[in-house]
């Protein structure tokens, strides 16, 4: 299984499994908490707990920082979902 940040290649064929959104998760008493959103400058502002670098979802926020040319501070890369 792979993840794109957007359409796979033109050459690779292949389907939507699942598609979720990108969420933020914070401690109860952060500022962000009980916001139903926060902008890409509030995000990477901060330190962020992230996937590593060539995770489907890890290129999709480093698309979108570069896109307002923000990068992430990355503090420290987990690879592992469970």
């Amino acid at each position: 299984m792979l993840g794109f940040p957007h359409a796979p290649p033109d050459d690779l064929d292949g389907r939507v499994l699942v598609e979720s959104p990108l969420v933020a998760a914070v401690a109860a008493d952060d500022p962000f908490a009980g916001r139903a959103a926060v902008t890409l400058d509030e995000l990477a502002a901060r330190a962020l707990i992230c996937l590593p670098r060539g995770h489907g979802l890890r290129a999709a926020l480093d698309a979108a920082l570069a896109a307002r040319s923000l990068t992430a501070r990355v503090g420290f890369e987990s690879g592992a979902m469970t």
